[in-house]
């Protein structure tokens, strides 16, 4: 007999989870790299909609437009905003490969939480980062994960102001489940 039935559960759920999370962001980043860049207008249209709800045999999901993450990779001579030097491989383009990262998470419950205010799949929530901080975000220890997202928000913090996106640094940290101590 099994003794711990419940914590093998847990375990291939967790591994499940993460391997779900991975295989969605390399299908994001990859139509990213695919993407036209947005213009401007194109930007400033896209702002005046709601997020879109997407649905699928996974649950629910924000529909995000792969051409404004590729904007903000343009915009900002694809260097990662956590630190300029961080240099990675060029892609077919001859542009170096950086990823496109939203500071507040763009899921379901964030996007109703803030669709009074704005949208999250926005110019203004989005980063450009390398695929080292981006992991680093998401599956580092506490004290990269805190470093990496005060970095970001300090870097951010305008813009997402200017698209009534207030959020506080301590707001942020827990959106991520990160609680200093």
């Amino acid at each position: 007999m099994d003794k711990y039935p419940q914590l093998k559960a847990d375990i291939i759920e967790y591994i499940y989870n993460y391997k779900l999370i991975d295989i969605d962001d390399a299908i994001e980043q990859t139509n990213i790299q695919r993407a036209k860049v947005a213009t401007e207008e194109e930007s400033n249209e896209y702002n005046k909609t709601k997020d879109e709800i997407g649905y699928n045999s996974k649950g629910s999901y924000v529909k995000k437009k792969s051409s404004i993450s590729k904007k903000v990779l343009f915009d900002s001579n694809y260097q990662c905003a956590c630190n300029p030097k961080h240099k990675t491989f060029d892609t077919p383009s001859g542009n170096p490969y950086m990823e496109g990262h939203h500071l507040i998470p763009c899921t379901p419950d964030k996007s109703k939480k803030y669709e009074s205010k704005s949208k999250l799949d926005r110019e203004e929530n989005i980063v450009c980062i390398c695929p080292n901080c981006h992991k680093a975000v998401h599956l580092g220890d506490l004290k990269v994960k805190i470093d990496i997202l005060k970095k970001l928000y300090n870097f951010q913090k305008e813009k997402l102001d200017s698209a009534n996106l207030d959020i506080g640094i301590e707001e942020l940290l827990k959106e991520y489940k990160v609680v200093q101590k």
